[in-house]
C-alpha cells in the first residue's frame, strides 16, 4: 500500500481507480485474516515495534521504486548480496548490543534447518524472484504480493504447525484474493490498451 500512494503522490504510472480498489480490498483482508490481533496495534508495550515495522515498509517501498526506475541493469546476485551482508551486521550489532544472543552450541538442529529454509528458500530465491519480477512487471503489480504471504503463513502454519484456521481468516483470505485478482485483471487490461494504442 506504501508503495502505491508514494507512486501516486509523485505522479508516476497512473493507476487505474479499480487497481486501487482492488489494493484497498486486499489490504481489508489482511486485517480480516488478522482480526483478533489488531488490538495489539495499539498496545503501549508494541508502540515501537509497529513504528519500526511502518517504517521498514515504508523503506521497503522507496527501495522497490528505486530498484524499478534507476537499477534495473545490475546483477540481481549482487544486489542480494550487499542486502544480506548489511542486514546481517546490522541484527549481529542489535542482538550483541541488547544481549539477545546464544552460543553456536545450543543451536538445535531443528533450528539450523529453519535457517537454512529461511536463507535459501524466504531470502535468495525469494528475493531473485522479486527482482525478476520488478525488471518485467509494472511495481504496483509486483507489490501485490505482500497481501498473499500472509494468506501462505495462515496455510503453512496449520499444516506444519497444526494451527488452528477460523471462518474469518477463510473470509479474510478470500477478500484478499479477490483484490489480487482484481489489481492484477486491472491492470493487464490497462497495459494491453496502452500496448495497442502505441
Amino acid at each position: 500500500l506504501w508503495l502505491v500512494i508514494i507512486l501516486t503522490i509523485r505522479g508516476g504510472n497512473k493507476i487505474p481507480a479499480l487497481a486501487w480498489i482492488g489494493i484497498l480490498l486486499g489490504f481489508g483482508g489482511v486485517c480480516v485474516v488478522f482480526y483478533d490481533h489488531l488490538r495489539e496495534l495499539f498496545d503501549p508495550s508494541f508502540q515501537l515495534g509497529v513504528a519500526l515495522g511502518l517504517s521498514a515498509a515504508l523503506a521497503w517501498a522507496f527501495g522497490t521504486i528505486y530498484t524499478k526506475e534507476f537499477a534495473l541493469d545490475f546483477n540481481p546476485y549482487h544486489s542480494i548480496g550487499w542486502q544480506m551482508l548489511i542486514s546481517g551486521i546490522t541484527l549481529n550489532i542489535l542482538a550483541t548490543t541488547t544481549g539477545n544472543t546464544i552460543p553456536v552450541t545450543e543451536i538445535t538442529l531443528y533450528t539450523w534447518g529453519a535457517i537454512a529454509f529461511l536463507v535459501i528458500v524466504s531470502s535468495i530465491i525469494a528475493f531473485i524472484a522479486y527482482l525478476y519480477a520488478l525488471q518485467k512487471l509494472p511495481t504496483s503489480l509486483v507489490s501485490v504480493y505482500a497481501y498473499i504471504n500472509p494468506i501462505v503463513a495462515v496455510i503453512t502454519g496449520s499444516i506444519f504447525l497444526d494451527e488452528r484456521v477460523t471462518l474469518i481468516m477463510i473470509v479474510g483470505a478470500v477478500i484478499t484474493l479477490a483484490g489480487v485478482y482484481i489489481v492484477n485483471n486491472t491492470l493487464r487490461k490497462d497495459l494491453d490498451k496502452r500496448i495497442e494504442s502505441s
